[in-house]
């Protein structure tokens, strides 16, 4: 590509992250010299947002704007004609050769892999340059086993999510005093509220903040699509596209609960798709890697793993009801709410079963799977009070843990029995808490 084209979609890109609205994330990273910074996933979480976000916020810290090289790479532009890494990277340098030796210089690159042997071209700027360097890339075309297999151990990896309930109720302008310590009633009801539309809407950027019940199916339905043809189908080149449409379904459907492998094949053979086990793991592992689904295995030994089926939740909690036919999925959307913020922490998350067969929907863990925290979700407290307590109880006993919480929409108390704390808590202020320090 001509060298001056390369030059004004720089500029471009420049006038694109200062003139644009954009809503602040709560998201952090950091740099490392001589690696590359990357942020990869599912698709319409708001990566490119972000970055943008994150360049004008540079500038308005007082970085000169010619300091950053920013491209939206998903452009007819790149995809018309092969471009690389270093052509970028001349591009800018022949615009700005006072900065060749500059540390404080940005390359921010979003959907890394339209450009042509960009692992090599990364790995190139890294070695000739002390900059810093940013990407990120699609959950169709860049996972974390391509990152690497490309980088070879030369980048920082970050997991990018939809929005959390904080963000949110930010993006509908929520005005809300969150640091006192406690709620006014007036504030606590008006957090309620916005629960509550969280939990119908969902967490995709985009959808969070419209109003139209049908409007929002639909969009959630075209991510769906998305989803189903680019991160899946085209990527993998899978040959039987109807049949990995309807498990996608179905696995929306049933988000949250066991997966019985077995049971699965044969519904989907009562459907009139029959599909090997093989191949259900396989579309499994697919929609893993592309960040549309997480697995939470139980905790315990290995033998108890393999005998014990693994849970799957859906990367938005909006998707475990949009295909079902029921309306009121309150329960099953805060497990998801719940789980998703789980996810944020970085630890290991698995379910556990007692010995007397009660089950605990989350467990964290370290790295070593030391148990960390115990979670239970119900819908109702009240109804649900005897089976909640008695089962939480069992499992921290059997845990030797002394605390637990049990999550709902609206109970609030603390109980102490047999030398165990367990924290009845709101749903919401479990979302809104820090919750390795509460």
């Amino acid at each position: 590509m001509d060298k001056r084209i390369l030059q004004q979609a720089i500029l471009a890109g420049r006038e694109k992250f200062m003139n644009e609205e954009i809503r602040p994330r709560d998201f952090h990273f950091s740099f490392m010299k001589g690696k590359a910074t990357v942020i990869t996933g599912a698709r319409r979480s708001g990566k490119t947002s972000m970055l943008r976000g994150f360049a004008r916020g540079l500038v308005r810290d007082g970085l000169d704007i010619k300091r950053i090289c920013y491209l939206h790479l998903f452009d007819d532009m790149f995809a018309e004609e092969a471009v690389t890494v270093s052509q970028i990277v001349d591009a800018y340098f022949s615009m700005y050769p006072e900065l060749y030796h500059d540390s404080n210089v940005y390359f921010i690159l979003d959907e890394i892999e339209m450009l042509d042997s960009w692992g090599a071209g990364i790995s190139g700027l890294l070695d000739s340059y002390p900059v810093k360097v940013l990407i990120t890339g699609s959950s169709g075309k860049m996972l974390s086993h391509d990152i690497g297999t490309e980088l070879r151990g030369r980048c920082l990896e970050y997991s990018f999510y939809p929005l959390s309930f904080k963000e949110f109720m930010e993006f509908n302008e929520a005005d809300l005093d969150l640091a006192e310590p406690v709620l006014s009633k007036k504030a606590e009801a008006e957090v309620q509220k916005l629960y509550d539309l969280f939990l119908e809407r969902g967490s995709f950027p985009e959808v969070a903040v419209i109003n139209d019940p049908e409007i929002r199916r639909k969009v959630l339905s075209s991510y769906f699509d998305a989803m189903y043809s680019r991160d899946i189908m085209e990527r993998y080149e899978v040959g039987k596209g109807i049949s990995l449409r309807v498990f996608m379904r179905r696995m929306f459907r049933t988000s949250g609960q066991p997966l019985m492998i077995g049971k699965l094949e044969n519904t989907m053979k009562s459907l009139g798709y029959p599909l090997s086990r093989p191949t259900i793991q396989d579309y499994l592992d697919m929609m893993m890697n592309a960040a549309i689904i997480s697995e939470v295995p139980i905790y315990g030994t290995e033998k108890k793993a393999e005998y014990f089926p693994k849970k799957y939740y859906a990367v938005d909690h909006a998707f475990s009801a949009i295909f079902t036919p029921y309306s009121a999925m309150t329960g099953v959307r805060a497990e998801h709410a719940v789980h998703a913020k789980l996810l944020r922490l970085g630890k290991e998350i698995f379910y556990y079963r007692s010995k007397d067969d009660y089950e605990t929907d989350f467990l964290v863990a370290d790295e070593d799977l030391v148990p960390l925290l115990l979670v239970q979700v119900t819908d109702d407290f009240e109804i649900s009070r005897e089976r909640e307590i008695r089962g939480l109880l069992a499992t921290m006993k059997e845990l030797q843990m002394n605390e637990g919480y049990i999550l709902s929409r609206d109970s609030y108390e603390d109980l102490s029995i047999d030398g165990c704390t367990i924290f009845v808590r709101p749903v919401y202020e479990f979302l809104l808490s820090d919750v390795l320090k509460m």
